[in-house]
């Protein structure tokens, strides 16, 4: 499998290819035929747009039966509008989705090319985040657990390197993350 980077934002060069290759079977003989394969992505972005900056992942497959792409995006935002709580406290956190989809609004992508069984796994992630939301016990807590802890559990479920958090805003985040991920 391949793990393809682009970045959009500062230093780094637009493409970068990094191989990353979590199948089970591996190191078996591939047999090619007519039938074109599924592939399946995982895409790490930032919107570098506002003060904070936003995190979000986009689980992506190409379905060759259906002659589609099919595309899923959450971030994990605070619920509320209390400034000070969100910022120095605790609050219900939520899933969003629909608001990803404008790559005008990203300024860092890191598109990794998975194969099935990690893309399940990355989905279990979410999964698990999004029953805690569902029977109310998801908080929002800024560095604790919001958009970019969310973003790092997923990328560690498809065996990325994660570098330490710090005090990353989310697109610098996803340069580090980009940068410890070479070809």
């Amino acid at each position: 499998m391949f793990c393809v980077l682009f970045y959009y934002g500062s230093t780094l060069n637009a493409e970068t290819v990094v191989s990353l290759d979590r199948t089970a079977d591996k190191d078996k003989n591939i047999k090619f035929s007519d039938e074109i394969p599924p592939a399946w992505y995982l895409v790490f972005m930032a919107d570098g747009g506002s003060i904070t900056g936003h995190a979000y992942v986009t689980w992506g497959m190409e379905n060759p039966d259906k002659m589609r792409s099919e595309q899923y995006c959450f971030g994990l935002y605070a619920k509320g509008n209390d400034t000070k709580q969100i910022l120095f406290g605790r609050v219900d956190g939520e899933f969003r989705d629909g608001d990803c989809w404008s790559i005008l609004n990203t300024t860092h992508r890191l598109i990794v090319k998975v194969d099935e069984m990690v893309y399940i796994e990355a989905k279990k992630v979410y999964d698990r985040w999004h029953l805690q939301e569902k029977n109310g016990a998801l908080k929002y807590e800024l560095r604790n657990k919001d958009c970019v802890t969310f973003l790092i559990e997923v990328a560690n479920a498809t065996g990325l390197k994660t570098p330490a958090r710090g005090f990353a805003f989310p697109q610098d985040y996803i340069e580090t993350l980009i940068n410890v991920n070479p070809e």
